[in-house]
């Protein structure tokens, strides 16, 4: 046998043991693959009644922002993202989850300037109805917190 048929059957031996290596891994993968769960929390088009059935409502169900808080006035906050001209609305409903730094807040622990994240769901009128909020700000300087304690004063 001349060198260049040793090398011929050689790659042929190599491809063929390649080719057994990846369908045995899939053949493995699917046997000890553990079998899909049923979705529980899915309803079907037909089950949902008319207004929150996603047919209906051609969009997602759930929506995210991320901005700065412009304005406050209660139950509502307007955020201003950088995608958008004009300042999102978010209705905080009784129900809300809200977070400052971590620990629970409310609404009145919010002010105009924090960053803020929101999730929740389009409303009826356009605006989001937050589910969760959450509010990260950094701790004061000592020299804030003396400029502050001196304005209080005054």
């Amino acid at each position: 046998m001349t060198t260049r048929a040793r090398r011929l059957w050689t790659s042929a031996a190599l491809a063929l043991v390649a080719v057994a290596v990846v369908v045995g891994a899939a053949i493995t993968g699917a046997v000890t693959a553990p079998p899909p769960l049923p979705d529980q929390g899915v309803a079907l088009a037909e089950e949902m009644p008319p207004e929150t059935s996603p047919v209906a409502t051609n969009g997602p169900r759930r929506h995210a922002a991320l901005g700065i808080i412009v304005a406050i006035s209660s139950p509502r906050i307007a955020i201003k993202v950088k995608s958008q001209v004009r300042p999102v609305v978010v209705n905080v409903g009784a129900n809300a989850i809200l977070r400052l730094n971590g620990k629970p807040a409310t609404l009145d622990d919010y002010h105009i300037g924090d960053v803020i994240a929101v999730v929740g769901r389009p409303g009826p009128r356009g605006a989001l109805m937050a589910r969760t909020a959450m509010v990260l700000r950094k701790p004061r300087t000592s020299a804030q917190s003396l400029l502050q304690t001196l304005a209080a004063k005054l």
